[in-house]
């Protein structure tokens, strides 16, 4: 690598690296909100998954709602009972919200439940399990979910989602346009580092994925994936030189 370009090569990494830990950092506080929350209140349990949205960030000042949608599949009336657990402080204490939701054949109605940074439990996180009984032909429906809460001020919740993600792909794509551009032709060394930032930046992408809907079995093994990957990125880079 010429002398000319070797600081548009530093700062390729650089502006590479920035993106690639904003968006560990970011999938590592998701994944670890859906794992504490995969152990919350484990008496409330289900045959089948419940649709359970709800959002991935709060801010500290902000309140928010989690919902899910019942629908009759029979055909006949039901009354579908409805729980939903909400953490308050710790992990053994949680305040429980039931309702009773009279439903006609092929009738759906939503539930709605408020959360904010007062039910957080560590500190850092809001936990919440919904499920409703099972009413045949309807199974019973259970699932979890984990909020990070994050004390940033002037922003929301899902404006600190879409900053953390658009600098994580905007960080992560520009370092490495510019370390193309800098050894292109790739090849040898060069090549190497590009063929190792470009899997890092597909597993980073995983994580952050996982993250996002919930599946922190995955999550995880895409993290450690990314730490590997992250220790060849820069074998490779020393050996450039």
């Amino acid at each position: 690598m010429s002398t000319s370009k070797k600081p548009v090569s530093v700062l390729s990494v650089i502006l590479f690296g920035i993106g690639v830990v904003m968006g560990l950092v970011f999938a590592a506080f998701l994944i670890w909100a859906n794992v504490e929350a995969s152990l919350f209140d484990p008496d409330l349990m289900g045959d089948a998954s419940l649709d359970l949205h709800c959002p991935l960030v709060l801010n500290a000042d902000e309140t928010s709602i989690v919902y899910a949608s019942f629908t009759n599949n029979a055909t006949w009336d039901v009354n579908l009972i409805v729980q939903a657990d909400i953490s308050e402080n710790y992990l053994s204490m949680f305040r429980h919200e039931r309702v009773i939701l009279k439903l006609a054949p092929g009738e759906s109605q939503e539930v709605r439940w408020t959360v904010s940074a007062s039910d957080k439990v560590y500190g850092r996180f809001v936990f919440v399990k919904a499920a409703n009984n099972r009413q045949m032909p309807i199974p019973g429906r259970v699932a979890t979910c984990g909020i990070v809460i994050v004390n940033i001020p002037f922003l929301t919740g899902a404006e600190m989602v879409v900053i953390a993600i658009g600098l994580t792909v905007i960080l992560i794509a520009v370092g490495m346009v510019l370390w193309y551009r800098c050894n292109h032709p790739l090849r040898g060394k060069g090549r190497d580092v590009m063929r190792a930032m470009t899997w890092l930046a597909v597993v980073v992408g995983v994580a952050v994925l996982c993250g996002i809907f919930g599946a922190w079995l995955p999550g995880v093994v895409a993290f450690v994936i990314s730490l590997l990957l992250i220790a060849e990125v820069i074998r490779h880079y020393v050996e450039v030189g």
